[in-house]
């Protein structure tokens, strides 16, 4: 072949071909390497050097790639020639750098969607044998990859037992080379917990269309499986509770159409459910009722809260509560609805209401009884205690045998207790009736608990125990009724001796305190009261002791009174008390009555 053959030749290579000499100029270029390395046509004068072509970064026995300024990459190959020159072989990898560029990419794409997907990713070989688990698989199951790879699904020691025949049936789905999904597995992971999968795979092919494998993704569904049971529980428990539950329930959709309804409410209306559900109320009630039952739903549904209303139904009073129903993104689904029959609720509370009516209207005739049979009974009994006392001081003359004289004191002494009995009476009466009137003014507390407390032992015809009121403060003053705080004070300090022993004492006690309240205090160390009876002596004609036993008189209204009295002032009364020790007495006004 001549060297014009030869150049001609080498000009037709798609591979660029260029020669230098020795001193490292270029003598020959092919098209292709000319094309490749931007040289003009083979005329140039003078010839360009080699580092003018290649920036110096060839070497003999090399292979480097450099990229264009227009982009393109070359692969250079560079050989010395016996002559001390060189030879470089050029090819244009740009095409090829690029795909390997753009595989990179997708496989970094699908190695990161690999990692975050929820899913995990597996593929098989012709032998069914598991080549690639994706990482999420480990984290998702906890199970080592390395117990997956290199063995058939059912060969790890981690399946649960007892699915052979299931594995079985999707390996024969896979030598037929089927896609599958959703083929559950359980397994269990080295935390000893169950876990069940749902795997998907199909068949690939290489390029000759040759069975490859076979390619897929798993799922965990055990929490899925978890909330799957809790929820069909918890629908059987709703399910329970409506059908057993005694009053009608029921649910309708937007369009105001039952859905949902239980046996009590097909009981109370008499439809069966074909009759109910699917229906608006107009439609199951065709009469006033069925509009009434839509405008509730329509007001349910258009304000979007729940709305109680009372409707009469066959004669019987429900009360009818319809609220709206939202799924977890706050839309409207529908509303649900509770009716309760209070028929006889209310009528009960009318019989109550009556029932009260009267017995006030009893109490109030009794209270007008005894305050008339009292006055009535006022105006002799003074008469009585008047001529009594005249006998006593026999302003008409000497009774002549001297035991007159003590039945003219056992005369005195009656009429006074049956008239203090009577004003007790009386002033019940009026406390329990509201006609009880208070006339309030500026008082010298002090100084009325200190003329009260000696009332108190005057009015005693009988040995006493000793009242002292050392504790009672000076100057203290207070807005009230006059009468009825002396009635207070009096009737304290009266019981306190009636129950306490001669040799006894009772302590009565005034002050006030930081927060400016007035407290008014009687101690005794009398019988005291039993814990079980503490509640009833404030009560009209109750007693802390027994009287027929004991010896001990009165009817039980002065407690009764102090708390009334108390009550109208504002204040507040307690007892505390220890039966064999004594009795404490509070009454505790509020620092708004202090002047």
């Amino acid at each position: 072949m001549s060297l014009e053959q030869l150049t001609e030749a080498l000009q037709q290579v798609s591979v660029g071909i260029a020669l230098f000499d020795a001193d490292h100029v270029l003598v020959f270029a092919n098209a292709a390497a000319r094309d490749l390395l931007e040289l003009p046509g083979p005329g140039q004068i003078p010839a360009p050097h080699i580092s003018d072509i290649c920036d110096g970064h060839i070497r003999p026995d090399t292979k480097s790639e450099h990229t264009t300024p227009f982009g393109r990459v070359i692969e250079t190959a560079c050989e010395a020639t016996p002559e001390g020159g060189q030879i470089l072989t050029l090819r244009d990898v740009t095409d090829d750098r690029a795909s390997e560029s753009a595989m990179r990419e997708s496989e970094a794409r699908f190695r990161d969607l690999t990692e975050i997907a929820s899913d995990w990713f597996w593929e098989m070989d012709t032998d069914f044998q598991f080549t690639f688990v994706s990482n999420r698989f480990e984290e998702l199951s906890d199970i080592a990859i390395t117990e997956v790879v290199g063995r058939r699904r059912g060969e790890s020691h981690f399946t649960v037992p007892g699915q052979d025949l299931a594995i079985a049936a999707n390996l024969e789905m896979m030598r037929r080379q089927q896609s599958f999904r959703d083929f559950r597995l359980s397994v269990r992971g080295r935390d000893g917990e169950i876990r069940i999968l749902s795997i998907n795979g199909a068949p690939f092919y290489d390029e000759t269309g040759t069975f490859a494998g076979y390619r897929g993704t798993g799922r965990d569904l055990s929490e899925m499986e978890r909330l799957s049971k809790a929820l069909q529980i918890q629908r059987a428990q709703i399910k329970e509770l409506m059908e057993h539950a005694p009053i009608p329930i029921f649910f309708k959709d937007t369009n105001f159409r039952f859905q949902i309804a239980n046996e009590a409410f097909y009981a109370e209306r008499g439809l069966a459910p074909d009759q109910v559900i699917g229906h608006s109320s107009q439609e199951v009630f065709p009469n006033s009722a069925g509009h009434a039952f839509v405008d509730h739903d329509r007001s349910v549904m258009e304000g979007g809260e729940p709305v109680v209303r009372e409707l009469t139904i066959g004669g019987r009073i429900v009360r009818s509560c319809k609220f709206p129903v939202y799924n977890d993104n706050g839309a409207l689904l529908g509303l649900g609805g509770v009716e309760i029959d209070i028929t006889d609720r209310i009528r009960e509370s009318q019989a109550l209401t009556a029932a009260k009516t009267e017995a006030e209207r009893a109490n109030k005739a009794k209270s007008y009884f005894l305050a008339k049979v009292s006055h009535e009974l006022r105006t002799p009994l003074n008469a009585v205690i008047g001529f009594g006392e005249m006998l006593q001081a026999e302003l008409f003359g000497p009774l002549g045998d001297r035991r007159y004289h003590g039945y003219a004191q056992d005369i005195v002494n009656s009429g006074r207790h049956l008239l203090g009995l009577v004003s007790d009476i009386l002033d019940i009466s009026k406390i329990e009736s509201d006609e009880m009137e208070l006339h309030e003014e500026n008082l010298d507390l002090s100084d009325l608990v200190r003329r009260a407390v000696t009332m108190s032992e005057t009015a005693r015809n009988k040995p006493s125990a000793k009242v002292y009121t050392d504790q009672v403060a000076n100057g203290i003053r207070l807005y009230g009724d006059e009468t009825a705080l002396q009635r207070i004070v009096m009737n304290l300090v009266g019981n306190a001796l009636k129950f306490t022993d001669p040799e006894g004492r009772v302590d009565v006690s005034l002050t006030t305190g930081s927060n400016g309240r007035v407290a008014l205090s009687v101690r005794d160390t009398g019988i005291g009261i039993a814990d079980d009876q503490l509640q009833d002596v404030v009560q009209p004609f109750a007693t802390g002791a027994n009287p027929l036993r004991l010896g001990y008189e009165g009817a039980g209204l002065g407690l009764a009174i102090v708390k009334a009295l108390c009550s109208a002032h504002d204040a507040a009364f307690t007892i505390q008390s220890k039966e064999g020790v004594g009795t404490v007495c509070m009454v505790l006004f509020t620092s708004s009555r202090r002047r």
